[in-house]
């Protein structure tokens, strides 16, 4: 008997029911330099109010209460610490925290492994090993797959320890000591190819969409970019270890690197400079020094990239202005949202803010010793989000407007009572990229979904005032 698998796609309705809900992350505004209000320090889950900036800011870490001869901090801030549904936290080395309330919910044994969060299922995670295995973990029943051993390698590590997995989970970047990167393909268990780097490389990663190769080289100076059979594309900027990649406001994905605050876009290198100088103190530049970090993990608020600033700008601001964390619009306007300010003396290493963002974009977690200098082991971790209820984000909708047929059996789908007026419509990847974009008039319109892989996408519709009036989580299985 012939058996055929059809693709359906099961439209989920999202979030459009009110007239006026309230913004979960902070209003667009020029950047400029805000009051310093310093905070009492917070006990281990504690929640303080910056009333200056409209944000609350929660202890989640506690040297004493994790029982760890290490500070419990945040991990990198191109690394994601929570999970694909955002229910788990992942901590210190080893930790994972509810995400509900902070609470433990329990300690993994990967001590001294290079793990990370599976993008497409909330309970795994993948792990490179001192002995050369990649690993696949399963946090609720503790099963370990080892899904390929990488013969002759020396003691590898993902990226390493900067880099990241694919949104789809199919690919990853393995480094070894002996500046070695192999493209391995997790879903179908091959190395790809492999490149030396005889100066040396600081990081080496898959780019979130699975379509580059990106690595900031020694030798050349240079982040530059390769395709999947590591054939040199081009330079997309300078040599930066603080950087990390994010989807800007068309939907293409970018490169945001600090010194300058800039981007540059992976499919041509266009650079896009983000906070000019007039932007700040006048004259100078923007400068977050080398302690500035960049976050792009809010694959599900494109258009928007994290930093945490540092040394402070090259004006007579006072010192307290070089711990503040704002998100940096990505479009070259200069608009910002402000999530206040780590606190923290950047002592040490670990005591620099490194922020992380959600993916969703509404919750920030840093790192902070609270301005206490020369006290190592003090710095942990905490989440800050805007506590804001007076900014009503109007929501416009079509009445009548609707989707079918849900489910479908050959990826068309129709959307009827458009009531005539001029549309857009955009349809976008898990990872904030545009796949689908065109115009719509008339009473009826039909989409053909058949270029589309099997996954997640998003469908939005936009009025002619740029209002959404639609928005549709849609899944091809």
């Amino acid at each position: 008997m012939k058996t055929t698998i059809k693709a359906y796609v099961i439209l989920i309705i999202l979030c459009v029911i009110s007239k006026n809900t309230f913004s979960q992350v902070p209003p667009e505004t020029d950047w400029h330099p805000v009051e310093f209000n310093l905070l009492s320090h917070p006990g281990y889950l504690e929640t303080i109010h910056d009333a200056v900036n409209n944000i609350n800011v929660t202890r989640i870490t506690d040297v004493n209460t994790f029982n760890s001869t290490s500070e419990v901090i945040p991990p990198y801030s191109k690394i994601q610490a929570w999970n694909s549904d955002m229910t788990k936290i992942f901590v210190g080395f080893s930790y994972i925290l509810n995400a509900s309330d902070y609470s433990i919910y329990k300690e993994l044994n990967i001590w001294g492994k290079d793990s990370r969060w599976s993008n497409v299922n909330p309970n795994i995670r993948y792990l490179a090993t001192n002995d050369n295995q990649f690993v696949r973990l399963n946090i609720e029943t503790n099963e370990r797959l080892v899904l390929h051993v990488f013969s002759g390698f020396s003691d590898i590590s993902i990226g390493p320890f900067e880099g990241n997995i694919s949104a789809n989970d199919k690919y990853v970047v393995v480094t070894d000591k002996e500046n070695r990167a192999t493209l391995y393909d997790i879903k179908n268990n091959r190395e790809v190819s492999t490149r030396f780097f005889s100066g040396g490389f600081d990081w080496a990663t898959i780019t979130p969409s699975g379509n580059y190769i990106a690595v900031s080289d020694n030798a050349t100076h240079s982040v530059r970019l390769y395709d999947l059979e590591f054939n040199f594309l081009r330079s997309i900027g300078i040599k930066t270890e603080h950087a990390d990649f994010a989807v800007d406001v068309n939907g293409d994905e970018v490169l945001v690197q600090v010194i300058p605050l800039s981007m540059a876009r992976l499919s041509d290198g266009h650079f896009t400079d983000l906070l000019s100088d007039s932007d700040v103190c006048g004259n100078p530049h923007f400068n977050p020094n080398i302690a500035g970090h960049i976050s792009g993990r809010n694959f599900k608020m494109p258009g928007w990239a994290l930093v945490s600033a540092s040394i402070g700008y090259s004006c007579d601001y006072a010192y307290n202005y070089r711990t503040e964390i704002f998100a940096i619009k990505l479009d070259g306007s200069g608009k910002i949202r402000n999530y206040g300010y780590s606190y923290t003396s950047y002592d040490n290493y670990n005591s620099q803010t490194k922020a992380i963002f959600s993916p969703d974009g509404t919750k920030v977690m840093f790192a902070s010793d609270w301005g206490v200098f020369g006290a190592a082991g003090n710095t942990t971790a905490y989440i800050a989000e805007y506590s804001g209820t007076s900014l009503p984000v109007e929501e416009v909708t079509i009445e009548g407007l609707s989707l079918y047929p849900n489910p479908t059996t050959n990826k068309q789908l129709q959307i009827s009572n458009l009531k005539g007026e001029e549309l857009e419509l955009s349809i976008y990847d898990i990872t904030g990229r545009k796949v689908y974009k065109d115009k719509i008039s008339g009473q009826k319109y039909s989409i053909n979904l058949k270029n589309l892989s099997k996954g997640v996408y998003f469908l939005k519709i936009f009025n002619a005032f740029k209002k959404e009036v639609k928005n549709v989580k849609v899944i091809l299985n």
